[in-house]
């Protein structure tokens, strides 16, 4: 994949989770084109500061198998958008709001935050010593609070991995 692609993928997730669509329409094209270009703009800025600065610390991914069972039957559009965000995690970047963020009340637990025609999608995640990234499950979020048995899953997940199994 070209980087000027994954610029223009992670624009895709950054603008689509500041902008949802509402009522069904966009924003007009002007506007759009404009946050594109300064996602774009900030996501180059980082880059280049990353590269600067030799900012590398590559993880180790390990999925819980329901998790690649899970990506499998979503949609294209949302494949792609993990992937992009799988590889950031992987080279170590630290991920924030819109795209992801640290669970409250439960220590190194991380949530990804991805958006398509069908709605929403959050993946748990576990970053354990700086090295290793533990992709613990994957859902359709349905409600404005995320329910707490799919926190528990990701949880108990995450025990098993810990433990050395491959998860659920």
């Amino acid at each position: 994949m070209l980087k000027s692609d994954r610029f223009a993928i992670i624009s895709d997730i950054i603008i689509s989770s500041y902008f949802p669509v509402v009522g069904g329409d966009f924003q007009s094209p002007r506007i759009m084109k404009i946050q594109t270009k300064v996602c774009i703009f900030i996501i180059k800025v980082l880059t280049n500061v990353i590269k600067f600065y030799n900012i590398t610390n590559i993880m180790s991914l390990h999925f819980a198998k329901q998790v690649l069972k899970d990506i499998q039957a979503e949609t294209k559009e949302i494949q792609e958008k993990l992937l992009i965000m799988f590889q950031a995690i992987e080279e170590g970047a630290n991920l924030t709001m819109p795209v992801a963020r640290q669970m409250s009340g439960y220590p190194g637990l991380k949530e990804l935050r991805v958006r398509d025609a069908r709605g929403i999608v959050r993946v748990f995640y576990y970053i354990q010593q700086k090295d290793q990234v533990f992709i613990l499950h994957l859902f359709r979020k349905k409600t404005q609070k995320t329910p707490q048995f799919e926190i528990e899953t990701a949880m108990q997940r995450l025990k098993r991995m810990k433990e050395g199994n491959s998860g659920k």
